[in-house]
């Protein structure tokens, strides 16, 4: 019994320490003083005066000293993008370790330098931004608290510049305001970086994290202090129509051929009703251009879930997915599996600090299918934060 006690006040110092360690991470954002040129050099005045982060701390092997590579962040911004400059230092000789120049090239296995953006500070949503030293891209949502990682099914427009340097080398990131969603008024944000350098087998992060925890996860992040609250600036409205033009011929009864031209059209539209919260429409939507799936063998009694990589469905589509692994009672990727999709809508987003809504409505068509009618689908989902992180 007593050796119990003494464990249990260990694990309680152990964690006291942790969230202390939190609690003292805070860096500073600036308004930028001078134009930023997106070069990778931050050679701007604003560059020189802005705090930095710095004294990374390892995350593996070890969770229990300094990062031996070295990094250092800072942040400033202007009235569109939200600016990230990272000097990351590489003293061993050879070249970096880069397996994908894809866009959404896989973390874990690549040298990267990345950023994990919880605007609401709920430790549960947030964003994440990644470049690899060859200038590839990664973005992606951080949901569950970032306990699985990033969801890099979810893109958007930012921009990135990576320079290499003798010993060290330079990104400098741009992302629009427009791009991630945050609570206006708010001159607080949760915030953490990331660095993997697989030449010396490292990985580590501004906030310490303990090794049996993903780096980003949302638990394990310091404050960035805004010297004004950030605002929505001006209306982010996404219009995207598409087009098709196709001829059918058919062989008639009396060895003739028929030819019938085939057009065709759709439009989808993000509406941003607030900097949280997002209205998505989709008429006749086209997912040709969506990622396919992984092949996989099921041997087991259950269905497999695959991702939701449908544009329409991917932003806040945790709320439209909670569930058991094997048991969930709504699975957006039945919607349109028998019947093609004709229309549909969606509410999704952050009401305040504590409050998450959802609302999906979708409506697929009669023809063009295995069932006689078309069907509608529709959910509500409400989330509300209880405590800390529940």
């Amino acid at each position: 019994m007593m050796r119990t006690l003494i464990i249990i006040f260990l694990l309680l110092g152990m964690t006291a320490e942790i969230e202390a360690q939190v609690e003292g991470y805070r860096l500073e954002i600036k308004r930028a003083v001078d134009e930023i040129e997106l070069d990778g050099k931050l050679e701007e005045e604003a560059w020189q005066k802005a705090a930095v982060a710095k004294e990374f701390y390892q995350s593996f092997p070890f969770d229990t000293t300094y990062a031996v590579s070295k990094t250092e962040v800072k942040m400033t911004y202007d009235d569109r993008f939200i600016y990230v400059g990272a000097i990351c230092y590489d003293e061993l000789e050879g070249d970096y370790v880069v397996q994908s120049l894809k866009r959404d090239f896989s973390f874990p296995v690549s040298d990267a330098f990345a950023i994990f953006v919880d605007p609401f500070q709920d430790q549960t949503n947030g964003f994440s931004f990644s470049v690899n030293p060859v200038g590839a891209q990664r973005e992606g949502l951080l949901t569950s608290g970032g306990f699985y990682g990033v969801t890099t099914s979810w893109d958007n427009k930012w921009f990135s510049k990576v320079t290499n340097e003798e010993g060290y080398w330079v990104v400098e990131m741009a992302i629009p305001f427009k791009t991630v969603r945050f609570k206006e008024g708010a001159k607080q944000w949760n915030i953490n970086f990331g660095r993997n350098d697989l030449k010396r087998i490292e990985r580590s992060a501004w906030v310490p994290i303990p090794r049996q925890f993903n780096v980003a996860n949302l638990a394990f992040t310091g404050a960035l202090e805004w010297d004004e609250a950030p605002r929505k600036n001006g209306s982010n409205i996404a219009l995207i129509p598409y087009t098709t033009v196709g001829i059918k011929q058919t062989e008639l009864s009396n060895g003739s051929k028929q030819a019938d031209l085939d057009i065709g059209g759709g439009l989808d539209a993000r509406i941003a009703l607030t900097s949280s919260l997002n209205l998505d429409l989709t008429i006749n939507p086209d997912f040709s251009q969506v990622e396919v799936d992984r092949q996989v063998i099921n041997l087991d009694r259950f269905e497999i879930f695959f991702p939701e990589r449908r544009p329409f469905f991917m932003e806040n589509s945790d709320m439209f997915s909670a569930g058991p692994s094997n048991a969930r009672p709504f699975f957006s990727r039945r919607v349109g599996l028998n019947n093609p999709i004709s229309m549909g809508l969606k509410l999704s987003g952050n009401v305040n600090k504590n409050w998450r809504v959802g609302l999906l409505n979708v409506q697929t068509a009669d023809e063009g299918s295995t069932v006689a009618n078309g069907q509608n689908y529709s959910m509500a989902s409400v989330q509300r934060k209880l405590l800390d992180r529940s």
